[in-house]
């Protein structure tokens, strides 16, 4: 098995809340578990545990505010708790794609409607088209805004080679 580089075994420490518990009591074997490689292994295992939980918690926080620039509707309604959602959700799962922005929001939505917990249907649809590898996609939302009012809408989505859009039909009952 390979060795692992410093950046990649602090990439992992960082990612994994039980490895920095880990680390806290013995670093060292954090190291053999990680495969540090041994040039870097006095490096990595004077990492201060402190820093590294300070560094992993400000990490989940710059996640969730990229989340937020996707779902801002369902992070208003979410209210005062949205940040410990979140930090359970951050826990379980790390986007690893180049568009980890847009996975990130994907999956955090996908949690919320694990845990039965509310969220914009019509932010998910928008979030599902843009992270699918589809073009074109038509869906039905019931809690679309309008004028600063929720209504039923058809939402039909599109993708070109620069961009993406949205265009709703609103349903007035």
């Amino acid at each position: 098995m390979q060795p692992t580089d410093f950046v990649t075994a602090l990439g992992q420490l960082l990612a994994n809340p039980a490895l920095q518990s880990s680390f806290a009591v013995n670093p060292h074997a954090v190291a053999d578990l990680l495969n540090v490689d041994n040039n870097e292994r006095a490096l990595f295992t004077a990492l201060s545990p402190q820093h590294i939980h300070a560094q992993a918690k400000l990490l989940v926080t710059k996640r969730m505010r990229e989340v937020h620039k996707y779902l801002p509707i369902t992070f208003k309604e979410a209210g005062t708790n949205i940040a410990d959602i979140f930090a359970d959700y951050a826990i379980h799962y790390w986007p690893s794609s180049y568009r980890r922005h847009q996975e990130d929001a994907y999956r955090f939505s996908q949690h919320l409607i694990q845990k039965r917990i509310s969220y914009n249907k019509s932010e998910f649809n928008r979030i599902k088209f843009i992270y699918s590898q589809r073009r074109l996609k038509i869906a039905v939302a019931n809690d679309a805004f309008m004028q600063g009012k929720k209504f039923p809408a058809l939402q039909l989505f599109y993708k070109t080679k620069q961009t993406y859009g949205e265009w709703r039909l609103f349903l007035r009952a």
